[in-house]
C-alpha cells in the first residue's frame, strides 16, 4: 500500500485523514448532542472541554488534509457510469463537506470566544480568542454552530448514501479505494 495517492486509489495518508476526521466528527457530533441538555455539573464542563479540544483537532486535521490534497492530487473519478448531474452532485457534496468541516469547529471557537471563555486544547495550549466577549454574538454563533452541525449530518448522510450506491448498485471501486487496508 502506497503512502501517496495513485491514479486509481487513495494512499495510506489520505485514508488516514479521511477515516480519522470522519470518526472524530461523528463522535464529536454525538457528544455535542448528548451534552447539550445535561445539567451544569463538573462532568458536563469536562465533556465541553473534550468537545472543544476535539473540534480544534478536527479543524487542524482538515487544514492539513487540504494541504495534502493540494500536493498529492486525488485519484481520478470513476464516473464512466455516472450521469453529469451525479458527477456534479458528488463534487458538490465533497466541497460542502470541506466547508462544513472548517466552519462547524470555527463557529464553535467563535461562540466560545464570545462567551468569554478561553479555548483550551486538551489543557496543553490555550488558543487566542477570536473576538471580544459579547452575549449577542455568543448566541448568534451558537445558533450558527448548531445549524451547521445539523447540515453536516445531512451532507454526511448523502456522502454515505453515494458511497453505498457505488458499492452495492454501481459495483465500482469508489468505496473500496478509500477503505483502509485495501490494495490499490
Amino acid at each position: 500500500m502506497s503512502l501517496m495517492n495513485t491514479r486509481e486509489s487513495y494512499g495510506t495518508i489520505a485514508k488516514l485523514f479521511h477515516w480519522t476526521i470522519g470518526l472524530m466528527l461523528l463522535f464529536n457530533l454525538g457528544l455535542g448532542k448528548y451534552m447539550h441538555n445535561l445539567p451544569n455539573t463538573p462532568d458536563k464542563f469536562q465533556l465541553y472541554a473534550l468537545h472543544k479540544s476535539l473540534g480544534i483537532t478536527i479543524l487542524t486535521l482538515v487544514v492539513l488534509r487540504l494541504v495534502w490534497t493540494l500536493v498529492n492530487p486525488k485519484p481520478r473519478m470513476l464516473d464512466e457510469k455516472m450521469k453529469s448531474w451525479e458527477v456534479k452532485l458528488a463534487k458538490g457534496v465533497h466541497y460542502v463537506l470541506y466547508i462544513l468541516m472548517i466552519f462547524v469547529p470555527l463557529t464553535g471557537w467563535l461562540m466560545n470566544s464570545a462567551a468569554g471563555f478561553p479555548t483550551s486544547w486538551f489543557n496543553i495550549l490555550t488558543l487566542p480568542s477570536l473576538l471580544s466577549a459579547d452575549k449577542t454574538m455568543q448566541g448568534f454563533f451558537g445558533e450558527v454552530h448548531e445549524i451547521l452541525a445539523m447540515g453536516f449530518i445531512l451532507i454526511f448522510l448523502l456522502h454515505l448514501a453515494g458511497a453505498l450506491k457505488h458499492h452495492f448498485i454501481v459495483k465500482d471501486r469508489t468505496l473500496l479505494r478509500m477503505l483502509p487496508f485495501t490494495k490499490n
